[in-house]
């Protein structure tokens, strides 16, 4: 097992648990797969110690292979719906989030512990959107990063926008990206954005310790819809703190922003592990923190 369920004490008491588990792996574990892989192989003593889960981190990511896709699709060549589905290559510039470590917005605890930012190298990220695209047949790439750095604006996107291969990418974006930023990003071949607007009430940003305001959210909107860009936001409810009647200053400023690209949805804020909201809810006057439903039919 791995992955974002067998983060900090979970992946160890996973392991105590359930005795059908014979190996837990927490964080960047390539390198530790490979190696028990190997002793596996070899029937030598496991590699990894019975007693403690602990953490791994890759901090040179320029080492990672690049990604294989041959399994996905080869099955989907079998499939009857094929000429239905527009694949994207995943791909991966960096791990960790660099505004996190400096300003951790208060209901995200997509990182775990591994917050500490680290991105492979502009020159190794050129060479792998060529080899991948070109592998495949496809310039609908994805990025799985938790959100795009700004060093990647001049360093990545500048180069790919002289290349004569074009791409259309998609990546997380914060909403306060210049229009100079948006523009150039466009030209490197940025077709779609997930960003983080989250609301449209300087208010609640603040409460949510976005680290924008209202006006930076609507001229991001503005901007992404002069260039070109595709966006995908939502607007998030139920912050700890929110007062009564929160929304009807966003209500009232709609005739505002009608000409703006839309929220995909209204979501209410979940306390997700790791996040500010789940690690000190005294501070936030979060109280009765209990596990989803759903996990008691998972465990």
């Amino acid at each position: 097992f791995g992955g974002a369920n067998c983060e900090g004490s979970m992946g160890q008491t996973l392991r105590e648990t359930f005795p059908q588990v014979d190996r837990v792996f927490v964080g960047d574990s390539e390198e530790r797969l490979l190696a028990e892989l190997e002793a596996l192989r070899r029937k030598t003593p496991h590699h990894i110690e019975e007693e403690n889960v602990g953490r791994g981190r890759i901090d040179d990511l320029d080492k990672l292979p690049i990604p294989d896709f041959s399994a996905y699709f080869d099955r989907l060549d079998t499939l009857a719906e094929r000429d239905r589905i527009e694949p994207g290559l995943a791909f991966e510039t960096s791990r960790g989030c660099w505004w996190g470590m400096k300003h951790h917005c208060r209901f995200c605890g997509v990182n775990g512990d591994g917050m500490k930012f680290r991105s492979k190298s502009p020159e190794r990220l050129i060479d792998e959107l060529e080899a991948l695209t070109t592998r495949w047949g496809n310039n609908k790439l994805e990025a799985v990063d938790s959100i795009l750095a700004p060093r990647l604006v001049p360093k990545l996107f500048d180069p790919l926008a002289s290349k004569d291969r074009k791409y259309e990418i998609f990546f997380q974006v914060r909403a306060d990206m210049t229009h100079d930023q948006l523009r150039r990003v466009a030209e490197g071949g940025l077709t779609w954005v997930q960003a983080g607007v989250e609301s449209l009430d300087s208010e609640l940003l603040e409460l949510m310790d976005k680290g924008v305001t209202l006006l930076e959210n609507v001229a991001f909107l503005r901007n992404i819809l002069e260039i070109g860009l595709r966006p995908l936001w939502y607007l998030l409810h139920g912050a700890p703190g929110e007062r009564s009647g929160a929304f009807e200053s966003i209500i009232d400023r709609i005739d505002w922003f009608e000409h703006l690209p839309p929220p995909v949805a209204l979501v209410p804020i979940h306390i997700d592990r790791f996040s500010p909201y789940y690690l000190d809810p005294k501070r936030f006057g979060v109280t009765e923190i209990r596990p989803l439903e759903a996990y008691e039919h998972i465990y």
